[in-house]
C-alpha cells in the first residue's frame, strides 16, 4: 500500500543526493524485494511509480554499480535477487527489458568472478544538512 511513495522517496534520492552507499544498499533492498516478493511484483511497483522507469533504473544503476556491492550476504542476496529477476521474470522477456537481459547477465558473472572492491568509506553518506534540505 504504501511501497510506491516508498520507491518515489529513494528515487528522489536516488536523482538528487546519490551516494555510492546508497547506491548499493538501494541494490540490495531491490535484489531482496525481488527474491522475496517475486520480480514481477517489484517491476510493476516501480513502473507504478513512473510509467517506463524499470528499465532505465536496470541499465543506468543497477547493472554499473552491482559490483560494487559490499558484504557477503548483500552480495549473495543481490546475486539471488538478480538471478530471480532474470529467470523467474515473464515481464524480463518482454518491452525494452530483453536489451539489458544480457547487460544484467554480464554483472552477476563479473559478481560471482571479480572479488570485493571497497567502493565507500563508513562517512560517505554523511552530507551537510544544507544539502538535504533541512
Amino acid at each position: 500500500r504504501h511501497a510506491p511513495t516508498f520507491l518515489q522517496m529513494m528515487f528522489q534520492r536516488l536523482m538528487n543526493s546519490r551516494t555510492q552507499k546508497f547506491v548499493c544498499n538501494f541494490i540490495s533492498f531491490s535484489a531482496f524485494f525481488c527474491h522475496k516478493h517475486g520480480p514481477d511484483v517489484y517491476i510493476q511497483m516501480v513502473d507504478q511509480v513512473q510509467k517506463g522507469i524499470f528499465a532505465n533504473l536496470l541499465a543506468k544503476v543497477v547493472v554499473p554499480n552491482v559490483q560494487k556491492v559490499e558484504g557477503k550476504v548483500e552480495r549473495k542476496s543481490c546475486a539471488i535477487g538478480m538471478i530471480d529477476l532474470l529467470c523467474k521474470s515473464k515481464a524480463m522477456m518482454s518491452g525494452p527489458y530483453p536489451q539489458i537481459w544480457p547487460q544484467l547477465l554480464t554483472a552477476i558473472i563479473n559478481l560471482f568472478e571479480l572479488p570485493e572492491t571497497r567502493t565507500y568509506e563508513a562517512d560517505d553518506d554523511i552530507m551537510d544538512m544544507s544539502q538535504r534540505g533541512f
